[in-house]
Formats: C-alpha cells, sequence, structure tokens
C-alpha cells in the first residue's frame, strides 16, 4: 500500500465514524423533542349514544366549541355501524358500536386521522334488534 492509500482509507474511517456520530444525535434528538407532543395530548371520550335510526354526535374539544368531527350511529337491516370523521387533523381514534346494551361492543381505531377521513366500527345483527349504540374516543 503506497501513502495515498492509506491515507484515504484513514479519511474513509474517519468520515463514517463521524457520520454514525451525527445519527446518533438525530435519534437521540427526535426522540427529545417527540417526547413533549405525546405528553401535552388531550383524550376526549363520548358519553355512550343510541339511537333506533340515524344519529349524528359532534365532538368537540373538551372545555371549548371547537369541533374535533362527527360521530355517525347508524345500521342497515344486518349491521350496525359507528363513523366518525374528522373535522381537523386529529391523533388516535377509536370508535365503539354494539346493537344491544346488554352485548359486547365491537371497535376499531387507528392512531392518526387527517381532516375529512373516516373511521368505522360495524357489527352483524344476530337476534333481535332494537337500537344502536356507540361512542367514541378522540385524542388531539
Amino acid at each position: 500500500m503506497n501513502k495515498t492509500t492509506v491515507r484515504n482509507e484513514a479519511r474513509r474511517k474517519k468520515s463514517r465514524k463521524l457520520k454514525r456520530g451525527i445519527a446518533t444525535i438525530m435519534v437521540a434528538m427526535s426522540m427529545v423533542f417527540a417526547i413533549p407532543t405525546v405528553s401535552n395530548a388531550t383524550t376526549v371520550t363520548t358519553s355512550k349514544y343510541s339511537s333506533s335510526g340515524t344519529y349524528y354526535y359532534y365532538v368537540r374539544q373538551s372545555g371549548s366549541s371547537t369541533e374535533l368531527g362527527v360521530m355517525k350511529l347508524s345500521h342497515d337491516s344486518t349491521t350496525v355501524y359507528n363513523t366518525f370523521t374528522a373535522s381537523k387533523s386529529l391523533g388516535a381514534v377509536k370508535v365503539y358500536v354494539t346493537y344491544n346494551s346488554d352485548s359486547g361492543y365491537k371497535s376499531n381505531s387507528v392512531s392518526s386521522l387527517s381532516t375529512n377521513a373516516s373511521v368505522i366500527a360495524s357489527k352483524s345483527i344476530s337476534g333481535t334488534y332494537s337500537k344502536t349504540y356507540g361512542y367514541c374516543s378522540v385524542t388531539y
């Protein structure tokens, strides 16, 4: 090996080490700056609502009139639905639905929801239908 080859190899090793160090610092900084975002998140959980027809409920920020989205309870001859449509970009959203107050709830969730996007929970009706029951939990 000549001097130039040895010098170039030393530069490459130093460059790789520097790049790894920068990558480590970037990961650490992203972890530090992500923590306040999670800790400031607020979750609103609605009451349980029921309807024998179609029911719309406007979900608002806690202590505010700012609308987060609309929850819609509905059904057809075989299935009950709970659809939440976001009015703004949100964090986690989970919707729950059932057709009988004694039966268990079916749920569906997403980790984030963009404006005008929806998340739907559905449950097949077996037996006698009386009402659609549902609620949702929204993190913003």
